[in-house]
């Protein structure tokens, strides 16, 4: 009986799990508005013995930025600029990346963290910024006080 019982177990998971059907949908870019493509071309001067971390990638934050209470996204990125999408519902999203100032253009962002770190109850991006050349370049960014004032003036009324 003691033997029967891990058999049992694992036909009945198994038979529950065969039928749930993959609730995943692919939303085409036409409609979700979402146009960002961290596409790193090589090339004489940009390859990986130049840059060993050359395809170390962007990254991905999602956070309600304007406190709609719908989740937000915000892309990094190496060989582009960095975009943030508002969520206008329905998996559409809207690029406020140019007026909200938040593009970090020029800079190599290897990667995105976000945590209210003032406890204002808005969230705060820290980007992680990598790349050769001037080391000024290379400077993480906490883009704290602009994005604060950008949420608070911009952002409430960009969703609409």
């Amino acid at each position: 009986m003691n033997r029967l019982f891990p058999i049992l177990f694992i036909s009945v998971f198994f038979v529950i799990s065969c039928q749930n059907k993959n609730q995943m949908v692919l939303v085409p870019e036409t409609q979700s508005q979402i146009k960002f493509n961290n596409k790193v071309i090589e090339s004489d001067s940009l390859n990986i013995l130049n840059y060993e971390y050359m395809y170390n990638g962007g990254g991905v934050a999602i956070a309600d930025f304007n406190r709609d209470g719908k989740e937000d996204i915000y892309f990094t990125g190496n060989v582009v600029s960095n975009k943030l999408y508002l969520n206008q519902g329905d998996f559409v999203f809207k690029d406020v990346s140019s007026v909200s100032k938040t593009e970090c253009a020029g800079y190599w962002s290897m990667g995105v963290s976000v945590i209210d770190i003032n406890n204002d109850q808005w969230p705060d991006m820290y980007i992680s910024v990598s790349g050769k050349g001037d080391p000024k370049n290379r400077k993480n960014i906490f883009p704290f006080h602009r994005l604060q004032q950008i949420q608070h003036n911009h952002l409430l009324n960009l969703s609409q």
